[in-house]
Parts: structure tokens; C-alpha cells; sequence
């Protein structure tokens, strides 16, 4: 009987995370998915130089201590601060602005080796038309990753808001063309302003509450049968 109980109290406590990777358009839809998270904006108010300034991966990784910059097609090279004209509000962030770049998360005070959920404002995303967009390659906890295609952004004063959430820790994000040779990015933008690390919410997933009915319904039955005395021997 105790070996009754014991699983259904395990069913019970065994809360599974997200079961797949989500992904977002929405800001609001996808900070409503985090217990907690931080949200850089490149804005003096965090440490960052005004009206502009460029930072080696080093110093910009620095900053806020969140997350770990890698310039690819112009290394040790991250832009910051005002500019594009017209601008949208605020600072933001571009890697030679047409350059590839990687983000790292496995050191954040939202997890280590990895985050629950990334987010970012896609200010620029545009190409000429010999090549596609930029797009973005994810990079979990278990070494699998996937392929994002992004939208394209063309009009500076409208963000595009792209997120992302696992189960599986995601480890980094490396935005890019389709193609990495240098000549090949240079043919394309992307900028980027408000990124955004999350963990995941408190709040079990719909499968969560399914498996914690069961492992109570579970232990309730074995309780119930054990108080039921049995008949006295004739």
C-alpha cells in the first residue's frame, strides 16, 4: 500500500516544464510566460555611453553582466546608442549594424547554462533583395538547435517584437543572413533595442495540472482503501 501512495505522490510533485518551444510576436503575451526577467534597453541609465559608442565584446558583455556578445562578421566591434535617423526611442544595439553576431545566455542570474526565454525589439531587419533577412539560430542546453526565420522590418520607427521560450535551457541566439561570408552580410541591417532574459513562471502548464490531478486522485484512492477493514475470519 505504501508503494500505492508513494506514486501518487510522485505523480503528484513531478511538475513538468514547458513541453516545446514557443514562439512570440507579442511582448506582452510573452513576458506574461515568465516568473522573472530583465530587460536590457542600452540606455545610460544601465552604464551605457551616450550618444553613441562602440565596445569590444569584452566591454559591452560587461555592461549589465546578462549576457555575452560575440561580433562575427566585425569582431570585438558592437555598436550602441543613438543611431538611426529617424530614430525610435531610445538607444539601441547593432553589431556594425550589418553584421552577424551571437548572444550567449549561460551565465545570467536567471539560470545557469542557459534562460528559460530570450525576447528582443527587431528595430531593422531588411536585406537587399539578393538575400533574405536575418534570422535567428537558437542553441539549447542539450546541444540541439533550430533555425528561425525572422521577419522583415523595413519601416525604423515600427519594432517587431520576436521571442522565444523552452523547456530546454536556451543557451544562445546567433543572429544572421543566410549567408556568414562578410561580403554577403554586409548586404544586410539589423538592429536591435529592449532584450529581454527570462525564468520560467510558477504556474504549471495545462500537462502539469493534468499529471497533479491524477497523482492525487491516485493517492486519495489508496487512502480510501486503506481504511476499509476487512472481514473478520469464521
Amino acid at each position: 500500500m505504501r508503494y500505492v501512495i508513494g506514486l501518487g505522490m510522485l505523480l503528484a510533485t513531478a511538475v513538468p516544464g514547458h513541453a516545446a518551444e514557443t514562439t512570440y510576436s507579442n511582448r506582452a503575451s510573452f513576458l506574461s510566460s515568465l516568473g522573472g526577467s530583465f530587460t536590457d534597453t542600452y540606455e545610460p541609465s544601465l552604464g551605457y555611453a551616450s550618444p553613441a559608442a562602440a565596445y569590444t565584446d569584452a566591454q559591452i558583455s560587461a555592461v549589465v553582466g546578462q549576457t555575452k556578445y560575440h561580433s562575427i562578421t566585425y569582431p570585438d566591434y558592437n555598436g550602441v546608442g543613438d543611431l538611426l535617423f529617424p530614430r525610435p526611442s531610445g538607444q539601441v544595439y547593432c553589431a556594425g549594424c550589418n553584421g552577424a553576431f551571437s548572444l550567449d545566455f549561460t551565465s545570467t542570474s536567471f539560470g545557469k547554462g542557459g534562460v528559460f526565454g530570450v525576447g528582443l525589439d527587431m528595430v531593422l531587419n531588411t536585406n537587399t533583395a539578393s538575400f533574405a533577412p536575418f534570422s535567428a539560430t537558437v542553441e539549447f542546453s542539450d546541444a540541439s538547435s533550430i533555425v528561425i526565420p525572422l521577419t522583415e522590418v523595413v519601416d525604423r520607427l515600427s519594432p517587431i517584437f520576436f521571442g522565444i521560450t523552452s523547456d530546454k535551457l536556451i543557451k544562445s541566439m546567433t543572429l544572421a543572413g543566410p549567408n556568414p561570408l562578410p561580403e554577403a552580410q554586409q548586404n544586410g541591417v539589423f538592429v536591435m533595442d529592449n532584450l529581454t532574459i527570462g525564468s520560467p513562471s510558477a504556474v504549471p502548464e495545462p500537462a502539469s495540472w493534468a499529471m497533479l490531478i491524477t497523482g492525487f486522485l491516485v493517492a486519495g484512492s489508496a487512502m480510501r482503501i486503506r481504511r476499509v477493514s476487512p472481514l473478520p475470519r469464521r
